[in-house]
């Protein structure tokens, strides 16, 4: 099996408890395994044992549930699974909600409208129909933002409704506890569940009897230990971390000092959260700039929390050997110029950081999370600068964060932002807005996006988009030519997790490019359809009268210029002018349908009928040809699938 990708099992099937001894070797962690147990083998034999080689009873497999051949396990740990209760008989270990069609039931946070988000069961009953859902996510120990929503108005009535559908352990929804993700290859790697959210069968939970904090953070420091993982990987098959292990583990230890033991944990909590404030689909984003970091990274912390439940099992030398051999030492072992002999099996607190720090062999005690930098850094300055020309963000207030007081509780979700954050724009508010929420693709004109969104940037950056391009790319940037090009392949993929593409700038364009208009999704109306027809009728008139002026021009000899460059000119404009009739037309066939985007249907669907106008969006097109066969019926849209 020598690098081979998957994991391997042994299975013993016996109705007789095991009688004898069974003698095991263990190279794991050698280059050469084929070598070492050569060795192995043979100073087993002449009885010069290295340290290597288990000699077990088969009875004692029999202490941990399951009966895992876990060979190499020491008394003491055997133990801790016969002399202690089990995880679940203090705690409650619950799978929770699966809705059957989560493309029906499930929605990003960002795509319906904040006024119709709850965060209890009495919001749910008083129309607000959508609730936070955790449901797993990717790997992030301590602290995962909750970015999904789900449909529980009036308690889940159309959930519980579908066939196929399963509304389990509700009483449990929107206390808050601990989440995980139910499969990952990464490692276990529970995190927080604020207040106020539902759960997955995929990111189930974990509630105590006292609903404290203190408790809480507890166990969720005992279930990151490396202990706690160990414990687990006895349990469980490769990457599979199901409800019914977590239930069968040792319960939390003893902690001498609980208060201490929840503080570090606090204290790793509040430094992941800090990092949401830099992306900008998390519920605590504030800029994608001016970063500030508790003082220092908490792997002190961290490495304090393993130690006390190690002391709190009651582990000695031998059996701490044995976990830095299984999942390496923690990162606060780490020495400048000292590189690991393998990358860890487990990243403990940012993944990204101890890879790089593993890289290039430095300690990641003293280290930070670094901001995106270069292309990802302008993309993600740009990605702000349109949700500020677009009114959804307030730009001074990512200039100064301090001036808004921000959450500093993890079990608290923070409210959504309304779709438009400047409902009115203030008086000196130093950028233009689209208060309209279109903006166009049309050098030249005031409601051009690139100007807009320039504006936005030269204000956060305090320098010109040229300047900061090339500062940051080493290249000045076209802004109009990116914004027509790469931004919205970008903001795809930022606003595209957990299997739902939910970007919310939507740009419509003639097949050309040379022409668009953009959207901003949560204030899309019918009126705004309408606008689309008024914004390209305009633009057909300045068509009509450019190509007169050309044709004068071509007439008099080019007026200046050679006839080639001026029948060039012309040629674009009347092809141009083609593309614009086609567009209006649809525009306002789509317009005079009666239909009235509905933000409950989702992005993609709202977005279906406008496909022929949305080239940029693939999954558009693709779901206009499901709802005119006849899918996705109960989605307002589907109404006039039959005009589509």
């Amino acid at each position: 099996m020598e690098d081979a990708r998957v994991e391997a099992a042994a299975y013993v099937l016996t109705r007789a408890e095991p009688q004898g001894e069974g003698t095991f070797l263990r190279v794991k962690s050698e280059v050469d395994r084929g070598k070492a147990l050569l060795e192995t083998s043979g100073a087993h034999r002449t009885g010069n044992d290295d340290g290597r080689v288990f000699v077990v009873k088969l009875s004692e497999f029999g202490a941990v549930p399951g009966w895992p051949i876990s060979y190499w396990m020491s008394q003491s740990m055997r133990d801790q699974f016969r002399s202690r209760p089990e995880f679940a008989e203090r705690s409650e270990v619950k799978q929770g909600l699966a809705t059957g069609d989560d493309f029906r039931f499930v929605r990003a946070a960002w795509e319906v409208d904040p006024e119709r988000v709850g965060y209890s069961s009495d919001d749910s009953r008083h129309g607000r129909r959508w609730v936070p859902l955790a449901k797993g996510g990717e790997y992030s120990p301590f602290w995962g933002d909750i970015h999904l929503l789900v449909d529980w108005e009036n308690e889940g009535k159309r959930i519980r409704a579908y066939s196929g559908s399963r509304a389990q352990n509700t009483q449990f929804y929107f206390r808050r506890g601990l989440t995980w993700p139910g499969r990952t290859v990464k490692g276990f790697n529970p995190r927080v569940l604020p207040v106020g959210a539902a759960f997955s069968h995929k990111g189930s939970g974990v509630f105590v009897d006292d609903d404290s904090e203190e408790s809480l953070f507890c166990a969720l420091g005992y279930l990151l230990s490396r202990a706690g993982q160990m414990f687990l990987g006895y349990l469980t098959t490769f990457g599979s971390w199901e409800v019914g292990a977590v239930k069968r583990l040792p319960e939390v230890p003893p902690f001498r000092e609980r208060d201490v033991v929840a503080a570090a944990v606090a204290r790793i909590v509040d430094w992941k959260t800090a990092n949401d404030a830099w992306d900008e689909t998390t519920g605590r984003f504030l800029a994608p700039y001016g970063r500030v970091e508790p003082a220092g990274t908490p792997f002190a912390e961290l490495a304090a929390v393993d130690d006390a439940v190690l002391d709190a099992l009651g582990f000695d030398e031998s059996d701490r050997r044995m976990l830095d051999e299984e999942f390496g030492v923690l990162p606060t072992s780490y020495s400048d110029g000292e590189r690991q002999s393998k990358a860890p099996p487990v990243y403990w607190l940012d993944e990204d950081l101890e890879k790089r720090a593993h890289l290039l062999a430095q300690s990641p005690a003293g280290s930070i999370p670094t901001p995106p930098t270069g292309a990802r850094q302008f993309a993600d300055l740009v990605s702000y600068a349109v949700g500020c020309a677009f009114g959804r963000w307030d730009i001074e207030v990512g200039r100064d964060p301090s001036s808004v007081t921000e959450l500093t509780n993890p079990w608290e979700l923070r409210r959504p932002l309304p779709p438009g954050a400047l409902r009115e724009v203030r008086a000196n508010y130093p950028i233009e807005v689209a208060t309209e929420a279109v903006m166009l693709d049309e050098p030249g004109s005031g409601r051009d996006a690139s100007r807009l969104v320039a504006l936005a940037l030269e204000y956060i950056a305090g320098c010109s988009v040229e300047d900061l391009s090339a500062s940051l790319i080493g290249a000045p940037i076209h802004l109009s030519r990116y914004l027509r090009t790469k931004f919205f392949p970008h903001h795809l993929g930022q606003y595209s997790k957990s299997n739902r593409k939910a970007p919310i700038y939507w740009q419509l364009q003639v097949p050309s490019k040379k022409w668009g208009v953009w959207l901003y999704m949560p204030r899309l109306s019918r009126e705004t359809l309408f606008a689309v027809v008024r914004e390209t009728e305009q633009r057909q008139r300045l068509a009509e009268e450019q190509i007169a002026t050309l044709q004068r021009e071509y007439v008099d000899g080019g007026a200046g210029r050679t006839i080639a460059a001026v029948s060039k000119e012309l040629d674009a404009e009347q092809k141009l002018a083609v593309e614009l009739v086609a567009f209006r037309d649809e525009a306002e066939r789509i317009a005079n349908l009666g239909w009235e985007p509905d933000l409950d249907d989702g992005a993609v669907l709202n977005a279906a009928p406008l496909a022929l106008l949305f080239p940029a969006w693939k999954d558009a097109a693709k779901y206009r040809t499901e709802l005119k066969q006849g899918k996705h019926e109960w989605a307002t849209v589907s109404k006039y699938a039959d005009q589509l």
